[in-house]
Parts: structure tokens; sequence; C-alpha cells
């Protein structure tokens, strides 16, 4: 407290006990002094008697300084923001921080360690944004402006009334508990002001709890919410990332006699989203990436953040960039050695409140990077009289891929040489030309009556016709029908008008074809 002219009234309106409001005081100006903390006074009268002989600071007015001896000295002694007691913080000055010592940095220290944080300004030489800065949202109920310290008496009340009903302040990953009456209410507000999303848990241990949340209100109720649940629930709720709105909760107790419950906010990164899945092919080359996460980050910050990514559990086999999020691949992969992780990746930025963790499931494909050379005999002969189970060849492959068992089995294979047609004489009809190309029938039954020209096969590209040799390539066995693998193909040139004006031309060339 900087300049207090009368110190006792700020702390008049509340009531002072071991189980009720307890009082801190820090001045501050070139240097800081700690007059003393929560525990020092048990009563009004001797708090109120230890504020009257505090001396009144002079010097610079080191704003940061003080802020810093809260944080380090003050607060540790403070109740947790567990126990359900608001933290309550009022700066009174006079007077704009040094150069060098202005309060926002360590202000927001403060605030994220669950403290409701008040601002006075005294006199007319104090800039509202210094005072802003020394004040938690909404500015219209945490900071106040005074021409003098005459006129504090007039304000005392009306921001000890703010104080008491001032949202518990809870920061991201913190649980709070309490216990309520029935129609009793506690206020809660999260902090982290660079996020737009957040995630409440309620758990009510005994009698019924119903939470309300709001981002046009700062104590949601029954009557004025855009969310609720009872009992044991979870609710999500975001504001616009370009928004100035804040996010605040209410739990009321709604069932006679004691209503116990905890509250954790989560601010978490991902938003809900636990998992992904991807995969890659086990030939894959070390260094090569699989995911980035920044871009699983459904939550949208208000102020650029910079994070730092960890793996918690999983394998060396992968590696994660701390600046990126992007999973690569850190070793060789082997389908056969294992085919499937599930890494455990943590992430926490510059901003404490800022924090998450995600399970990257990854499938490793497999790649035939080695496919198996197999050795057998040309030809074999064999005796008309063998009895069953003759061996009559023997085949032996072998493959580089560690660990692989190799599997035999007989199968039909069919091959067809490219054929040459040599098609003789050209047909012209008004400047039209005869053209030729290859196709292949095939008899699904093996009848000869089955060949069809009409039948849609696989064509060689089309050449005009000029006593020149056209070349039939083999065909494609996926594309002829299931029973060509056991019948023969006849392969055929087809020769047709290419402005098909003379359709008789458009047939088949030679309708025996070769088989």
């Amino acid at each position: 407290v900087d300049n207090l002219l009368d110190k006792r009234q700020i702390v008049n309106y509340y009531n002072i006990g071991p189980n009720n409001t307890r009082v801190s005081i820090v001045t501050f100006q070139t240097s800081t002094t700690i007059n003393f903390l929560f525990d020092a006074y048990q009563t009004k009268s001797a708090l109120l008697a230890a504020i009257a002989n505090i001396p009144y600071p002079s010097g610079g007015t080191r704003t940061s300084l003080g802020l810093a001896t809260v944080i380090t000295s003050v607060l540790p002694y403070a109740r947790p923001v567990s126990s359900g007691f608001n933290r309550v913080m009022i700066t009174v000055t006079d007077g704009n921080a040094n150069y060098g010592y202005e309060p926002n940095a360590n202000s927001q220290i403060i605030q994220s360690m669950g403290v409701n944080m008040f601002a006075i300004g005294i006199g007319m030489a104090v800039d509202i944004s210094t005072i802003t800065a020394l004040a938690s949202p909404p500015t219209f109920s945490h900071v106040f402006m005074l021409t003098t310290f005459n006129f504090i008496n007039t304000l005392v009340s009306k921001m000890s009334s703010y104080a008491c009903t001032s949202p518990v302040v809870v920061s991201s990953g913190v649980t709070s508990g309490s216990t309520l009456q029935d129609c009793s209410v506690k206020y809660y507000a999260p902090y982290c002001p660079q996020l737009t999303s957040f995630t409440f848990v309620l758990r009510t241990f005994a009698g019924q709890a119903q939470m309300y949340t709001s981002t046009a209100v700062t104590q949601p109720g029954k009557y004025n919410y855009q969310s609720t649940a009872s009992g044991n629930a979870t609710l999500q709720i975001s504001v616009p990332p370009n928004s100035n709105s804040s996010i605040y909760v209410a739990v009321q107790g709604s069932a006679v006699g004691a209503n116990s419950f905890t509250l954790t906010v989560s601010s978490d990164m991902f938003n809900g989203l636990t998992s992904i899945a991807t995969s890659i092919g086990e030939n894959a080359a070390v260094g090569v990436p699989l995911v980035g996460l920044t871009g699983y980050a459904a939550v949208q910050p208000r102020y650029a953040i910079n994070y730092n990514f960890t793996m918690l559990s999983g394998s060396s086999d992968f590696a994660v960039n701390q600046a990126t999020g992007v999973i690569s691949v850190a070793k060789t992969l082997s389908f056969l050695n294992q085919n499937f992780y599930s890494l455990l990746i943590g992430v926490k930025s510059n901003i404490s409140c800022v924090f998450g963790a995600i399970r990257v499931n990854i499938s490793v494909t497999q790649v035939n990077q080695y496919p198996p050379t197999l050795t057998l005999p040309a030809s074999a002969s064999i005796r008309q009289d063998a009895t069953v189970s003759t061996v009559v060849a023997t085949a032996q492959a072998s493959t580089a891929q560690v660990g692989a068992t190799l599997s035999y089995s007989l199968g039909v294979s069919r091959t067809c040489a490219s054929q040459y047609f040599v098609v003789r004489g050209t047909y012209a009809y008004n400047g039209d030309t005869t053209r030729a190309n290859c196709i292949f029938f095939a008899s699904s039954t093996g009848s000869v009556a089955d060949y069809s020209c009409t039948w849609h096969g696989c064509y060689g590209q089309a050449v005009a016709i000029n006593s020149t040799a056209v070349l039939c390539p083999a065909p494609d066995w996926t594309l002829l029908p299931a029973g060509a693998m056991s019948s023969p193909i006849r392969i055929c040139v087809r020769a047709y008008s290419s402005l098909a004006r003379n359709p008789s031309l458009n047939s088949c060339f030679s309708t025996a074809g070769q088989n």
C-alpha cells in the first residue's frame, strides 16, 4: 500500500478472525516492507491498532518491487484456492510506477495465483492505465479513482462489497472445494486471459449442487445463465477470440442442509480431444514427419503463445519437436518387430495456464521392401505311374527382410507373347482412312462360340493402316473375365473407319484371329 492516510478504513468493513478475514499489509516505495502477515493479529481491534502504527512511506514508486514481495513472501502464507476462500488484494497508490518498475507482468502473475485484485488511485497525477494494470477485470468493479484520500470513506463500503462477492479466481488445473447451505451461492472465475475456452468439472459429495456459467454477467444464477448442470457434470464454455468478455461460474447449494462439492477448471489446449490416430509405412526414412500437434489445438489463444512439447511416454522410435509439436520418425521401423505405437505427448507454454496432453496412436503399415528371390528348375519330368506326393521339383526362396517367414503356394500363371499382324492395303472414302488396333477376346466357358467382337477388353492404340505391322501387346489380365485364366485368349486386329462413315468396317478384321 502506498501513501495511505487512513489505513484503517479499508479493513474496518471486514469480519476479522482466524476463520474469517485475515489481513497482511505491505508498503512499498524505493524499497518494500512487509508490515505483518496474515496470522499476526486475530481480532479487529488488534489489527486496527497495528495499522495505525504503520509509518507513511516516502520515496519512489517501485510498484513491481512491491508486487514481487507479495508473490514471494506473502501469498505463500495465504489460504489456498482449494479452500474456497476468496483471495483479495487491494493496492492504494498516489503515483505512477517508476520507469522499469511497471506492475503489468507481476500483476498477471498474482492474478494467475487466484487473487482478485482491486486498485485505488489517489490524486490527479495517477494515470488510469497504471491503476487498471493493478486490477482484475472487469474495470468497473475493480478500479477506483479519487481526487484525495478524504473521499476514501465514500467507496470503502462499495469496494468491500465487491471484494466479498467477487468470484474465487481459479487457475487452470486447480480444484476448489466448498460447502454451501440451501440456496447459498459461491462464484468462481477461471484465470487465463490468453485463452477463450474452458472446461468446468463439478463433483458433488453431499446434498445437491447446481452450476451456472455465463460470459454476460459476473454472478450467473437461476434466471441469468448460458449453461447449467447439476450433480456430477462437465460444462464447456467459450468466448470469441477477439472479445473482452470473461467467463464466470456460480455454484449454488440446492438441497436442505450442507451441500459439499468441488469445482475443477481446465484450459486444456486440445479442448477435450484426448487422442488422434495416424499411420506410416515401415520404409519411412528417419526424419519423415507424421503429424503436427499445434493444428489440433482447438483452444484459440488471444495472444501469441510459445509451446513446449515433450514425450511423456511412448517410444524412442519417434521424436517430437519441442517448439512445433511435429512428430517424426527417429529410428528405422519394422512392421514385424512392432506395428503399433501409442505416444503420450505433453505440452506447456510460456503462459502457465496453457497446457495439455494428447495421445498419438501410430500404426505401422507393412511394405514389401525385400521381395523374395525364388529359385526353381526350368523344367522337370515325372513318370506317369508316379505315386501321390512324389516330389517333382523343389522351389527355394529367400528374402533380406529380418524376421520374415516365407510360405509357398502353387498357382497357374498365364503369359501371352506379343503378336504382329501385317495389315495390307488401305481404305479411303471421302477423306476417311482405315485404322486398326488390337483387341483381345476371351471365353468365360472355353467354348469358341462365346468369343465375341462386342466384348470390351483391352484395346491397343489405334494406328493408321498402310501396309504396316500392328503390334498387339500382351493383354491386361485384370480386365479379362474370370474364366479367361483357363481358356484360350483370341487376339485379333480390329479394322474400322476413323470417321465411322462406313459402319460395316467397324468389325473384326479376322473373325478367327489367333489363339
